[in-house]
């Protein structure tokens, strides 16, 4: 598993698999706005103690231009491509 794993689906199937990969004592990022009520196995966030931490959106604009003018890289962290 991993130590932090950011979930950006908004769906309950994303945060199942999410927590899925998360190591005990690991922190979930929820970097994703939910459409309407949903449910949730919490079992495994109280007994491995994971941390759920959300996350706004922040300033769009500053980190477009970082990542335009390569100030910041991004390619070590992309592990997957979907779509």
């Amino acid at each position: 598993g991993y130590d932090v794993v950011v979930d950006c689906t908004g769906s309950e199937e994303g945060f199942g698999s999410a927590l899925g990969m998360i190591k005990p004592c690991g922190t979930l990022v929820l970097k994703s706005t939910f459409a309407g009520m949903t449910s949730a196995d919490l079992t495994k966030v109280v007994v491995d103690e994971i941390r759920v931490q959300g996350s706004r959106c922040g300033p769009f604009s500053v980190a477009l231009k970082f990542l335009e003018t390569k100030q910041v890289t991004v390619e070590g962290l992309i592990t997957h491509r979907f779509g």
